[in-house]
């Protein structure tokens, strides 16, 4: 416990939330654009028919998504229910996410990397609160610097977090973003088990 509240005391704080923690308020709705990347690259991937086997009575309203629009979250839910019983290595899961990452938010990625292209994963630490909340209504998201080459980010508010797939994608989302910049990026997921809807990755590079 000492080595932990060391560490949270040596942190310094590059994106904070946006408001105290405790007065975050859950997330309601999920933007349709990123259920409908993630149903792509499924059928990219060939696994399309196996998640239909699983997605349920939502399946047609899934199906007839239309891109820029917020749905409610237990629609993600449903989906993301589906793709974590397809039972894909977390290696898959993470490109997956890196897949879906690149496909949902092109433009905004492409236009923040030009602009810090040749620099450090430090200069697009505002992008990920950016891409947390073109995804997701509610909740929030921080950036946490606790190494002179190695950040932790929190998103808290979350229940798809609970599935496993969409915490392994989300990881892939991210590593996607900074691997722009940084080749050498690894994400670890360090989220305290008794935080279910929240998502702590620690970010190293070289």
């Amino acid at each position: 416990m000492g080595q932990i509240s060391s560490q949270r005391a040596e942190q310094v704080v590059i994106v904070p939330f946006p408001k105290a923690k405790h007065l975050i308020t859950s997330a309601t709705h999920f933007r349709s654009t990123w259920l409908l990347s993630s149903i792509r690259a499924l059928r990219d991937r060939g696994s399309i028919d196996a998640y239909l086997r699983h997605v349920g009575p939502r399946r047609d309203q899934l199906l007839a998504l239309v891109a820029g629009v917020w749905v409610p979250v237990a629609w993600a839910a449903d989906h993301y229910r589906a793709c974590e019983a397809l039972k894909l290595p977390v290696a898959d899961q993470l490109a997956m996410g890196k897949a879906v990452g690149e496909m949902a938010q092109g433009s905004l990625i492409d236009t923040a990397t030009k602009l810090v292209r040749g620099t450090d994963p430090w200069a697009i630490a505002p992008l990920f609160e950016r891409l947390y909340h073109r995804a997701v209504d509610g909740g929030g998201a921080a950036v946490f610097q606790t190494g002179p080459k190695e950040a932790r980010i929190e998103f808290t508010g979350v229940e798809l977090f609970a599935i496993p797939y969409f915490r392994n994608a989300f990881r892939g989302v991210v590593l996607g973003v900074v691997s722009l910049v940084s080749s050498t990026v690894t994400a670890h997921d360090i989220t305290p088990s008794h935080l279910p809807h929240e998502s702590w990755m620690r970010l190293d590079w070289a």
